[in-house]
């Protein structure tokens, strides 16, 4: 048992999280530099970037899940 989660999960969680340990450095990345566009002085351009990047996210998740078929490895 993971944090809680069943044994069964497991098999349905493995390849998720191989995707997403893999992308963490990007995202911890676009975290640390979003701060160094605000401490600029430019928080609208770091709130477009953030913006821009989740609604990027949520089309792409859409389509690659809904439409395309790759179940939750895309959603990654």
């Amino acid at each position: 048992m993971l944090l809680g989660a069943p044994a069964e999960l497991f098999d349905m969680m493995a390849p998720y999280f191989r995707i997403v340990a893999l992308a963490m450095p990007i995202q911890l990345m676009s975290v640390v530099l979003y701060y160094f566009i605000r401490a600029e002085g430019r928080p609208v351009h770091a709130t477009s970037a953030l913006v821009t990047g989740s609604l990027a996210n949520i089309l792409l998740n859409a389509r690659f899940v809904a439409y395309l078929g790759y179940r939750l490895a895309a959603a990654a």
